[in-house]
């Protein structure tokens, strides 16, 4: 899948000519589960090896303005220092204001294995919880919308 343009350019530099598949991506699986609709929802990977702190205005952003946000955190085994988990991702959003006890969360590890678990809760609940590397979280605030409530 193309989900992840650092990992394909990284193959691209390595072998030239990559042949990419599309395939369903762990963002629309999470989107799905979460029942988050993706034109209601902003996409943020931090998973990245470049600055993410854009991203983490870019975060901010969109939960200001009611979006629902797909995010691929930052693991970093190496430099626990760089990571951007669930837990420092809860932490920053409650020092810049947000009141994380009332803001809906999903968190999904695994997706389409055998080993999937997922979480539900509030980002409140997420401080000092440990994920897995191939997590993605997704911060639910979609209203039901249907055209037969329109008049």
């Amino acid at each position: 899948n193309f989900s992840e343009s650092e990992v394909v350019d990284r193959l691209i530099e390595i072998f030239g000519n990559v042949q990419i598949i599309p395939g369903i991506s762990s963002i629309q699986v999470a989107a799905s589960k979460a029942r988050v609709p993706l034109d209601k929802s902003k996409v943020i990977t931090m998973h990245v090896t470049t600055s993410i702190e854009e991203k983490k205005i870019e975060l901010q952003k969109a939960l200001l303005d009611g979006y629902s946000v797909v995010l691929v955190p930052r693991p970093w085994p190496k430099d626990p220092s760089k990571n951007f988990m669930q837990s420092e991702i809860a932490f920053y959003l409650k020092e810049h204001g947000f009141d994380t006890s009332k803001m809906k969360v999903h968190v999904f590890e695994f997706l389409t294995t055998e080993k999937e678990t997922s979480f539900v809760g509030t980002v409140k609940d997420l401080e000092g919880k440990q994920f897995s590397d191939l997590s993605v979280m997704v911060f639910d605030q979609t209203k039901l919308e249907s055209y037969i409530n329109f008049k």
